[in-house]
């Protein structure tokens, strides 16, 4: 479970300065995308076999106030599952990105850069088919997650639990 995506404005290419600018989705941005019922897949940065499709039913997307959801029923004898999972255990991997089009937006000046008319940049409409959610070692928005949640994360809950506190 994680966000591939969040309304949180983040810097592109070091922000403003030497052709960097501010990046933020507006929150319909994946109104339209996600009501035509996208086919794509979650990936490992962006490349590889996929771990969940929307196809299959395994990959569910939706959007609320923090940003495009992402949840996957993921297969534990797939042998990349197990490889990430490891490593999203550990925390060595716990943010996400998205493969997208950009459909519409806006350039105008972001705060503080007044005099740059193209330092922010505001993706108005979006498109995700045959794109992908990712799983990343860094994201371009590095206010994304990423955590896998399931049958153990519910074990070691009940199991941390004073059974004498009603």
């Amino acid at each position: 479970i994680g966000y591939a995506s969040t309304f949180e404005p983040y810097e592109m290419h070091g922000g403003p300065s030497l052709y960097g600018w501010i990046e933020q989705l507006d929150p319909h941005a994946f109104d339209k995308t996600l009501r035509e019922k996208p086919d794509l897949h979650l990936l490992i940065n962006h490349e590889g076999m996929p771990l969940a499709r929307t196809k299959s039913g395994t990959l569910k997307l939706s959007v609320d106030s923090h940003g495009l959801k992402v949840e996957a029923k993921l297969d534990r004898a797939d042998p990349d599952v197990q490889r990430l999972e490891a490593k999203m255990r550990r925390g060595d991997m716990d943010e996400m990105s998205f493969a997208f089009r950009v459909k519409a937006q806006k350039w105008e000046a972001a705060p503080g850069f007044e005099d740059d008319d193209q330092s922010k940049r505001t993706l108005l409409e979006v498109s995700l088919h045959k794109g992908d959610v990712s799983v990343v070692n860094f994201g371009a928005n590095p206010t994304t997650s990423a955590e896998i949640k399931g049958f153990r994360a519910a074990v070691d809950l009940l199991a941390a639990l004073d059974p004498t506190e009603a």
